[in-house]
């Protein structure tokens, strides 16, 4: 299946679109899913970024942050991986690290679309604005992690299947 329509599937049956990433998905796949989702991300994260930029040139800024997300940030999501791995299995799992890192991805990346969406609404007028954002934010990560969880537990089921 398609990468876009497995993005939008997996809002709909996320336990069977990430179990079916878990299995056809391998490490150069995963890095693909983790750069798109962070190129997504500093897309969706532009109208903040030139918020924010003050007195530093807007080229110089941007540039410094996409050096940032392209090197830096895999190596955090790496790590971040590593650590989802031992949290599940201090709760006895037992998976294989290229699950742990999938399952992080692919959560990560499933998330752009609201994202962007939140990216969108920076320059809406409201009266509540920013409580909106922070709201909406908080709301995404929530998705996130929960994403993340559901890709690990299913990582842990098909560890009993093989």
């Amino acid at each position: 299946m398609s990468l876009v329509q497995d993005t939008f599937r997996t809002y709909s049956s996320p336990r069977k679109t990430i179990r079916s990433r878990l299995v056809s998905t391998s490490e150069a796949d995963a890095l693909i899913y983790l750069i798109m989702g962070l190129v997504f991300n500093f897309i969706g994260s532009l109208p903040f970024l030139l918020d924010s930029a003050g007195e530093i040139p807007i080229t110089a800024f941007l540039s410094a942050y996409f050096i940032g997300v392209v090197i830096f940030a895999p190596l955090l999501f790496y790590f971040i991986s590593v650590l989802g791995k031992l949290a599940v299995m201090i709760l006895g799992w037992r998976i294989r690290w290229i699950h742990s890192r999938i399952a992080l991805f692919w959560a990560f990346f499933i998330v752009f679309p609201l994202i962007m969406v939140n990216g969108m609404t920076t320059y809406i007028p409201t009266k509540h604005g920013e409580i909106l954002q922070d709201g909406f934010s908080i709301l995404i990560f929530a998705i996130f992690l929960t994403f993340w969880f559901l890709g690990l537990h299913e990582a842990n089921k098909l560890k009993d299947q093989t």
